[in-house]
């Protein structure tokens, strides 16, 4: 490793060119030099990621390299699984230097040389979620974030990682509901956290979970302006969850049906007092509330969150 990366590019790069010639094949397998090549280009990869002599880190070109070499892996030795480790090497090198366009180019090579070349749904899952938080975190795509947090979740659960699939799917549903698209994009978030619902009692995990699925729910069909469906999702919460039927949570998803119906928005504004002395409304929450909020109100009314 006491070449220089250049150097070692420029020697991976003539092995990777096809073999030509009957008289050269006999005396080298095409195979091996292709392998060599890949073993280059990683070599160059790391020194690029450590730094040589004088020169810094640089994770971009280290991340190229690793692209290189997947290439080769998956085009002329079609080694599918080496080639999707190498392309999972160099999202995670840019994604390091912030290059996130180009991480989540690698990213979802990778994720295809799982799933399409390989059928490795499981472990392909993990990539997949992660492109989520990029897509989600990093660039504000929250539609894109949503379809790969939806798609892992699928992965997930034809895996039986239930509790896994859920983190996804309730992700998906957040996001989901706060782009405002269309009340159609709020009915496949409230199928989904129903969904969450049913999976989480059947494996009867913990009721602050649940909880939160209901209260969701429920908010929801308020921004819908369905009370009745609300009423409904209260009184099967209540039922389900008997010994929490007076929780917080179902306290205020109460209060709000009445100040719905009676369009009182100071009752509303301190039924949410109330809540966040006792758990802080988040972000989604509070979103949410505002959009109830604009049904009860006309412009130029006080702020109540």
């Amino acid at each position: 490793m006491s070449q220089s990366p250049e150097k070692l590019i420029q020697e991976a790069e003539n092995k990777s060119k096809p073999v030509t010639g009957f008289l050269w094949k006999l005396i080298s397998s095409p195979e091996d030099q292709y392998e060599e090549a890949i073993d280059l280009y990683v070599q160059a990869a790391k020194l690029y990621r450590l730094g040589t002599g004088s020169g810094k880190q640089d994770y971009s070109k280290a991340a190229s390299c690793y692209v290189k070499a997947a290439d080769v892996s998956f085009e002329l030795l079609q080694n599918f699984n080496e080639a999707a480790m190498n392309f999972v090497e160099g999202y995670k090198l840019y994604k390091m230097d912030q290059e996130f366009e180009f991480a989540i180019k690698c990213l979802k090579k990778g994720i295809d040389c799982f799933t399409v070349k390989m059928g490795q749904f499981r472990r392909a899952a993990n990539y997949q979620f992660e492109l989520g938080e990029i897509l989600e975190l990093q660039l504000q795509d929250y539609s894109e974030a949503g379809r790969a947090y939806k798609m892992a979740g699928d992965w997930y659960l034809q895996d039986n990682a239930l509790q896994l699939s859920n983190k996804c799917y309730l992700k998906y549903a957040d996001l989901l509901s706060l782009q405002n698209n269309s009340e159609n994009d709020i009915f496949d978030s409230i199928k989904t956290y129903k969904k969450l619902v049913e999976n989480s009692l059947s494996k009867n995990t913990n009721t602050w979970g649940l909880k939160d699925y209901y209260l969701k729910i429920g908010l929801l069909q308020l921004v819908l302006t369905d009370t009745v469906a609300a009423e409904r999702t209260l009184e099967e919460a209540q039922q389900k969850l008997n010994d929490d039927k007076d929780s917080k949570e179902f306290q205020l998803l109460e209060k709000l049906i009445e100040c719905y119906k009676e369009q009182d928005l100071d009752l509303m504004s301190q039924s949410l007092m109330q809540f966040d002395k006792f758990q802080k409304l988040d972000n989604w929450k509070t979103t949410i509330l505002l959009k109830i909020k604009e049904s009860l109100m006309n412009t130029g009314e006080d702020d109540l969150l």
